[in-house]
């Protein structure tokens, strides 16, 4: 289910094309790859970043920050430099620092 909350460990900065504001993630439980049609596995590893460039991920004031979940393409090591034809959007969602009730540990 994609609607169901996921826990997010941010694991470093990444830029992706113009934007330096991005963030690679683990996520679980991982988002389902059948469901995105991609022919992939399960989805564990995405990068987020803010619906709205410039900002931060970490000024959220206590409400949930818009944001874009997006996949890297193919199977490699994910530099800490991307260019947009390297990553796919799967989703947008919301970001938040409150703990929730999540199949695998807290949520972020």
């Amino acid at each position: 289910m994609l609607a169901a909350p996921r826990a997010c460990h941010l694991l470093r900065q990444v830029s992706v094309a113009d934007r330096d504001d991005c963030w690679l993630a683990d996520v679980n439980p991982p988002f389902p790859g059948k469901t995105f049609d991609f022919g992939i596995d399960d989805v564990s590893r995405v990068i987020i970043a803010s619906k709205w460039q410039g900002a931060s991920l970490f000024d959220n004031r206590g409400d949930p920050i818009p944001v874009y979940v997006v996949r890297v393409l193919g199977q490699r090591d994910v530099s800490s430099r991307l260019e947009s034809d390297q990553v796919a959007l799967m989703l947008w969602g919301f970001l938040s620092t409150r703990s929730m009730d999540v199949e695998g540990g807290g949520g972020a």
